[in-house]
């Protein structure tokens, strides 16, 4: 498995993945006699680099011209289709969601960073919400010009947009824990709007 260490722009990447596939085969035909007696009458049909990220075609290349490079070599324990394969977390998709519902594994999400864009657009989708927000921080004392306004309505929504695209995120990760993370989301709501009215309601008789 290769996991390079920072962040690297594709060529870079492309270049070490293919370092290290060309050194582990190296190293794999390097070392036949001894490879050979360990699997005695197994012969290797796939090998695999599993990794974070595959994003170039140049590296399916390379693996295809050192899988030919070493079926030519008929190595008394590869088969002669020998295949290279490179291998990033989607290929287990299933695999992670039967763990993450288990609960045996934990859940990573990552959500593109929301743009102004994108929050004018919901706005513009979702009218009668924003008509909503908007009469609720023209009632709030602590707000006080039309710009500190437009600021705080931004940012709520910005908010309210990232925590949408997390919930979907997650939902396409791992359908089970989705779903308690909304009724988690839910039950939390209504005890906040609870609390509001309670409070509002002792407000009201000082």
């Amino acid at each position: 498995m290769l996991c390079p260490q920072g962040l690297l722009d594709i060529n870079e990447l492309c270049q070490k993945q293919r370092a290290k596939i060309t050194s582990d085969l190296r190293k794999f035909v390097r070392n036949k006699k001894e490879l050979a007696r360990l699997f005695g009458t197994t012969k290797i049909s796939r090998w695999v680099l599993v990794m974070p990220e595959h994003l170039s075609s140049k590296l399916n290349q390379h693996a295809e011209v050192k899988a030919a490079e070493i079926r030519a070599l008929k190595l008394s324990h590869v088969t002669h289709d020998l295949c290279v394969h490179i291998a990033t977390q989607d290929c287990f998709a299933a695999q992670a969601r039967v763990l993450m519902d288990a609960g045996l594994s934990q859940i990573r999400i990552q959500t593109a960073t929301v743009t102004a864009e994108q929050v004018q657009k919901w706005a513009r989708e979702n009218d009668q919400l924003a008509r909503t927000l908007d009469g609720k921080l023209d009632k709030l004392p602590t707000i006080a010009s039309p710009t500190d306004k437009q600021a705080v309505r931004h940012k709520l929504l910005t908010y309210y947009v990232d925590g949408g695209n997390a919930l979907e995120s997650l939902r396409q990760t791992s359908a089970v824990a989705y779903e308690r993370v909304v009724q988690t989301k839910n039950r939390r709501a209504n005890f906040l709007e609870t609390d509001c009215l309670l409070k509002g309601r002792k407000a009201s008789r000082r």
